[in-house]
């Protein structure tokens, strides 16, 4: 999996952490466990880091911040051609949750791996927007 197939399938509520150092996915439920456990007066933050941990770890851009949407509308309006297509994904778009029916979708459709190559470069934008807020080298990877 890539960072942008990560950043792609991110859905509402869900965090994903990263050590900028190792560029490996951090967990954060367990460290907050064997944290919590070696320490159980330490006030509890449950997906911070406490004061006394210096990780080189940073939360990746969540859903709330990605315009999952109108990234998936782009898609269909600059690269499905299928009148057919065209209107079964805009009618998923319509729904509250549509992520996984969309998905599910472009893989009937054939076209999964094509909406992958299209929007990489806007997942890419995503990251370094990400980190240049964070002042994170990204030339390391």
């Amino acid at each position: 999996m890539t960072i942008y197939d990560l950043l792609r399938n991110t859905k509402p509520n869900q965090r994903h952490y990263i050590n900028v150092e190792t560029w490996e996915l951090f967990d954060m439920k367990k460290f907050d466990r064997e944290y919590y456990q070696k320490h159980p007066d330490a006030k509890n933050y449950f997906g911070i880091l406490p004061d006394d941990v210096h990780l080189p770890v940073f939360e990746l851009p969540t859903y709330e911040e990605m315009d999952h949407k109108e990234i998936m509308r782009f898609y269909v309006r600059e690269f499905v051609y299928e009148p057919e297509y065209r209107k079964a994904l805009f009618d998923i778009l319509k729904r509250y949750e549509y992520m996984d029916a969309f998905y599910e979708k472009l893989k009937e459709f054939g076209l999964y791996e094509d909406y992958c190559d299209a929007t990489d470069g806007l997942y890419n934008d995503i990251l370094y927007e990400w980190a240049d807020k964070n002042n994170i080298d990204l030339s390391k990877i």
